[in-house]
């Protein structure tokens, strides 16, 4: 699956590319390949993506969320990051769109309802750092590994991805 979309592809959906939209494109192609239930594994955006769907429908059996924290997600720097990459690059703004859905996403009552198995993990210095702003990863996944909530958390050592 060749997705994000990226250039006048992007542009098309830039002011929809909304979670819903996201889970929307992603079960159709679980539908065309015929995948009822599937299991999923993502990083970093990906991450963000198998956590929405597993919240958004009943067809994941598993989730992997790796380089994203699960809980005390860094939404609303993200759509600030995702914004000063895009200004940058000149490239559409779909990423900045899609955070800018989870701002106000009550993650702790919604996650509170996730039954499937999941793991989330990241490098324990893990962060996107771009054009001055930076979004914790690693350090969130430690900080609520404790909490109990169902979720099993790793942080390893010090990973770092730095999106320029």
């Amino acid at each position: 699956m060749d997705y994000p979309p990226s250039g006048d592809q992007a542009r098309a959906v830039e002011s929809v590319f909304t979670p819903d939209r996201v889970r929307e494109d992603v079960l159709a192609v679980a539908d065309a390949a015929g995948a009822e239930r599937f299991a999923w594994f993502g990083y970093s955006w990906s991450g963000v993506v198998g956590l929405q769907l597993a919240l958004r429908t009943q067809r994941l059996s598993a989730l992997i969320c790796g380089g994203w924290p699960p809980l005390g997600a860094p939404y609303r720097e993200m759509v600030r990051v995702a914004g000063a990459i895009a200004e940058r690059s000149e490239q559409p703004k779909n990423m900045a769109t899609f955070y800018r859905g989870l701002e106000s996403w009550p993650e702790y009552e919604a996650l509170s309802r996730l039954t499937v198995p999941r793991l989330a993990f990241a490098g324990s210095k893990d962060a996107i750092v771009t054009d001055g702003l930076t979004a914790r990863i690693g350090p969130l996944v430690a900080e609520h590994s404790a909490e109990p909530s169902g979720w099993v958390g790793w942080c390893g050592r010090s990973i770092t991805s730095g999106m320029r």
